[in-house]
């Protein structure tokens, strides 16, 4: 019932972003129907085909067969398997995505302005934000693992399991993510006290930082104690990596000149929900 009461005081006092959930509500249903006719169309056929394929000879008439029809078969058999298996894979990327997107609204109708976001990142996004990290690193960590887009695009690039740390506040999400990525050490936590987050893990200093969190729609006490957590634990040298939605920096210029840091805008995603850009943080005077 509290949710409930949050969200429609949520619709009240924001009603644009509640116009533009419901554009995207209907988009996301659009493309889902689009999804099943689109697996309906092309895959049933497949599967109907492998279904009614029989093999034309046991193993124990194995010997009444020419060598070459033999080989046909069984290069008729890879090719079924080889159809299933990318028929499994799709499936199973679709139904990730149609779970993910509806575990990231929940989360966001419960709290919309800590989540900052209708959407998950994209992996264009995750694509341009890994680009940024060190080239040699010992940690790695991840503020606001959300839903984990970001997470598997970073273990896709190569971060090891074990250097990744993902820092998420949403104990449901966390769940989600442990599940989701065996081997990543996953925080239930606020970024707001990641010196200590990671001190009981045994952590004093890492190499880089990256971060989903919305700083702008946070209050700007909160957003400020992020970054400084964040570059109290970070090595000199060390990048903090930051996205925002917005056309002006995620930092504002005076908490950047209070901490002695200097951002640099990276790229700009516009395959994205909304479009996105990426910026790099690191203390003045760091190569």
């Amino acid at each position: 019932m509290n949710t409930i009461h949050r969200w429609l005081d949520w619709l009240h006092r924001e009603p644009r972003m509640a116009g533009l959930l419901l554009v995207v509500l209907l988009g996301f249903g659009l493309l889902s129907l689009f999804a099943v006719a689109r697996r309906s169309l092309r895959h049933q056929p497949a599967f109907a085909a492998s279904r009614g394929t029989r093999p034309a000879v046991h193993a124990s008439r194995s010997e009444e067969v020419p060598g070459s029809a033999a080989e046909t078969m069984a290069e008729t058999a890879r090719r079924q398997l080889r159809v299933r298996a990318r028929l499994m894979r799709r499936r199973l990327r679709e139904r990730n995505f149609l779970r993910d997107n509806l575990l990231f609204l929940s989360r966001f109708v419960s709290a919309p302005k800590q989540v900052g976001s209708i959407a998950p990142s994209s992996r264009s996004l995750g694509r341009a934000m890994a680009a940024e990290l060190p080239s040699r690193f010992d940690i790695c960590v991840e503020l606001g693992g959300g839903t984990g887009s970001l997470t598997r695009v970073m273990l896709a690039a190569g971060v090891p399991r074990d250097r990744l740390i993902v820092v998420e506040r949403d104990p449901r999400l966390g769940a989600h993510l442990r599940n989701r990525f065996p081997g990543v050490k996953v925080v239930v936590g606020d970024a707001q006290e990641l010196t200590t987050l990671l001190q009981h893990q045994g952590i004093e200093r890492v190499d880089a930082v990256i971060s989903s969190l919305p700083l702008r729609s946070l209050p700007r006490t909160v957003g400020d104690r992020i970054l400084a957590e964040s570059f109290r634990v970070l090595a000199e040298g060390g990048a903090y990596v930051q996205f925002t939605y917005g056309l002006i920096p995620p930092v504002p210029a005076a908490t950047a000149d209070t901490l002695g840091i200097e951002g640099e805008s990276r790229a700009k995603v516009w395959n994205n929900l909304p479009p996105a850009t990426v910026w790099r943080y690191r203390r003045k005077g760091s190569a």
